[in-house]
């Protein structure tokens, strides 16, 4: 039992969150949560009051005194037949023993008595009794605290005349109170606010009108802290206006209806896509979502600045941003925790971030809603500790769907940016932001510390613009030469260490071949063998060092004659492996031409064009085909390379920025590889690198790379 109630669950917050949602499932309309405390300030009680229909002997009896019991698996909708059910594995209510010592119970159902129940949760904490040597004290009695005009209904009259309720109060004469007697926490005040936070994070807010999300059931909230004072429990509203907001609905067979909007300048955008992989259906089910994005810089905060908000300065909005960040789960229009928490990143947003800070949303500048329901999701199922879903196939499904939305999101976000600062004649102020270059721990420390100086905040804001100049400029720097220092330096050393351990390898085999010379037998045969494999084996390493050598970074050679046809093989031979493993086949066509150049040019060109494609390719053709084709050709004054593949194109809203530093909408990508292709085509053979028109065969992504010099 204690590990059922008081270890299973991992804090109070969440242990009231259960016991509200059991009044939901009740089919209360209203739930009371009431702190009392002694004369003395002390917590003494925590009261949950619901107006719902209340227990019978039979089953205060039958069920709630028997654990794990299946009559919400079997009864998926409420009583009243208008709720589908939360709760599943008949644990949740066990969660009183985490949050005090002694339990009384009272409920009632209309016409009928009342049933009293006590117990005392630290009397299962013995390892010398079984469940039946405990003492439980019940009782029946004609209607007192549910009686016309009783206790319960002063409490609910109390709470909505606190909370300023305009409208009148109900007569509650069934229902049920749980006096949680001893608590075992003081319940500070601060614990109180995240209480109050999470109740009101326990339903979304209104949808936007394009989502048609079901409405849930009238189902009202009031918490009434020690003092007294009544609070009533609703979604945050001031979470409305975001900068960008994408929502919509997807499909089992992931196609998705989706509809975009922004406040900066520009039309809004309803589109049809796909977002699953390749050709699968999605395992998590159908689901809609509503993620709503903010730019936490200073200009993208100002516009919220104005009298009708009631926020007036920058700090304010970011906090308020900050208090409700996260994408949140809900399930038959209740969360499930603790996904939307601020600190539980469930995405990995902010890793996929620092992995390509230009493109990527963190997850403290979103407000995400994600509506499943227990009905088309079935797979999605709880844990047992109420924290969140058991992780397999499906889970990570949902994750997938969710992220490749926020990717629609990340590179419209990217497309308005860049299009605002061109026209102002700015430089491109969303690749100007590396994760780890900021100074938000010190705009933290200034909010909390120092609320009214506005003059230390703006000199904060002025700061971190600087910072992020000087940041502009070393990321331009990196983008131009990150070949030369990281992978140059990277191929120095698997070459040299490499060559050198071969070397070792040789003279042993020499050894070992003096010795297999004067030794005739079995023995000596599998010898024999061994040998050769061995040396076969290191003829191949070799050869794959003389391939990477090029690519060092010791010296950037003359260049020198070269057949284009033989470097473009040796350069897909060096992710053969990869390709091999991804089911990707590359063809080669064209014709050879006797070019002048680095081999190491080449290489990296090749090499990021054909890891680029064999990666879109895989993601668009789950379980078909996956091809690659690379493609020479020469002109008057010009040799070119193509590499094409049957993926999913680029959208032509991404078009204009593929070659942009860090613009990747690629998991995991940096977006520098065709960059850094573009740039040592541009800097040091006078051409071009381009996306170009795809073709019927292979419709997918085709990139040309032009060479207008060194190449007689």
């Amino acid at each position: 039992m204690q590990h059922l109630g008081e270890d299973l669950i991992p804090n109070d917050r969440v242990a009231l969150v259960e016991l509200v949602k059991n009044a939901y499932d009740a089919d209360a309309n209203t739930v009371v949560v009431r702190f009392m405390q002694t004369d003395d300030g002390s917590l003494s009680t925590i009261e949950v009051w619901d107006d719902g229909h209340g227990m019978s002997v039979h089953t205060v009896e039958t069920v709630w005194m028997e654990i794990a019991t299946p009559s919400r698996s079997k009864n998926r909708r409420s009583e009243s037949g208008a709720r589908r059910v939360l709760g599943a594995k008949g644990l949740g209510r066990f969660s009183v023993a985490r949050l005090a010592k002694e339990l009384v119970l009272e409920t009632r159902r209309a016409d009928l008595d009342e049933v009293v129940l006590e117990t005392n949760w630290d009397d299962y904490t013995s390892d010398d009794l079984y469940l039946d040597d405990l003492q439980i004290t019940w009782e029946e009695r004609s209607a007192a605290t549910f009686a016309p005009g009783g206790p319960a209904t002063e409490v609910f009259r109390e709470a909505f005349q606190s909370a300023q309720i305009d409208e009148s109060p109900p007569e509650v004469e069934h229902g049920t109170v749980l006096r949680l007697v001893g608590p075992r926490s003081d319940w500070s005040e601060t614990e109180v606010d995240a209480l109050r936070n999470a109740l009101s994070r326990l339903t979304p807010p209104p949808p936007p009108a394009d989502l048609d999300v079901p409405d849930r059931p009238e189902f009202r909230i009031l918490l009434v802290d020690a003092t007294g004072v009544a609070t009533a429990i609703g979604p945050n509203p001031t979470i409305e206006s975001p900068v960008y907001r994408l929502s919509g609905e997807v499909r089992a067979d992931g196609s998705a209806e989706l509809y975009f909007t922004s406040t900066y300048p520009g039309e809004d955008e309803t589109f049809t896509t796909n977002l699953r992989e390749g050709s699968r259906r999605l395992s998590c089910g159908p689901l809609k979502f509503d993620l709503r994005v903010w730019d936490l810089d200073r200009d993208g905060l100002t516009q919220f600045l104005s009298a009708a908000s009631g926020m007036r300065r920058i700090k304010d909005v970011r906090e308020l941003i900050r208090q409700n960040s996260g994408v949140s789960l809900y399930r038959d229009a209740f969360r499930v925790q603790p996904y939307g928490d601020p600190e539980v990143d469930w995405l990995g947003l902010d890793q996929r971030r620092v992995n390509n800070p230009t493109m990527r949303l963190s997850n403290n500048q979103i407000v995400g809603f994600v509506y499943i329901t227990a009905d088309e999701n079935k797979d999605l199922r709880d844990q047992a500790n109420r924290q969140g879903l058991i992780s397999n196939e499906q889970f990570e499904d949902l994750q997938s769907v969710v992220t490749t939305a926020l990717d629609l999101v990340e590179a419209r976000r990217y497309s308005l940016r860049r299009g605002l600062d061109t026209a102002a004649g700015r430089r491109d102020r969303a690749k100007s932001v590396f994760d780890a270059f900021n100074l938000s721990d010190l705009r933290d420390v200034v909010s909390s510390r120092f609320p009214d100086d506005d003059a230390l905040s703006q000199a904060v804001d002025e700061a971190e613009q600087n910072l992020k100049d000087g940041v502009k400029e070393v990321q331009e720097v990196i983008a131009r030469f990150s070949r030369l220092a990281t992978l140059g330096s990277l191929v120095d050393v698997i070459t040299h260490e490499g060559n050198t351990a071969l070397a070792i390898q040789n003279f042993a085999l020499d050894d070992v071949e003096d010795l297999l010379a004067d030794n005739e037998g079995e023995c000596a045969d599998q010898g024999r063998d061994l040998r050769d494999r061995i040396v076969a084996a290191s003829q191949t390493l070799g050869r794959l060092f003389d391939g990477l050598e090029p690519l060092g970074g010791r010296r950037r050679g003359r260049p020198r004659r070269l057949s284009l046809q033989t470097v473009v093989r040796s350069a897909v031979e060096l992710v053969s492996g990869e390709l091999r493993d991804s089911e990707v086949t590359v063809e080669i066509l064209g014709e050879d031409s006797i070019v002048t150049a680095d081999e190491s040019d080449i290489y990296q060109i090749v090499v990021n064009l054909v890891r680029n494609a064999a990666h879109w390719t895989v993601v668009a053709n789950a379980a078909g085909k996956r091809h690659v084709q690379v493609e020479t050709s020469r002109g008057d004054g010009w040799v070119a390379i193509e590499v094409a593949d049957n993926g999913p194109g680029v959208p032509a809203e991404n078009a204009p920025f593929v070659f942009d530093a860090y613009f990747s909408t690629r998991e995991g990508g940096t977006g520098l590889g065709l960059n850094i292709a573009g740039s040592i085509v541009q800097d040091f053979y006078g051409g071009s690198l381009e996306l170009v028109p795809s073709t019927d065969d292979l419709p997918g992504a085709r990139f040309r790379a032009t060479l207008r010099k060194r190449i007689g």
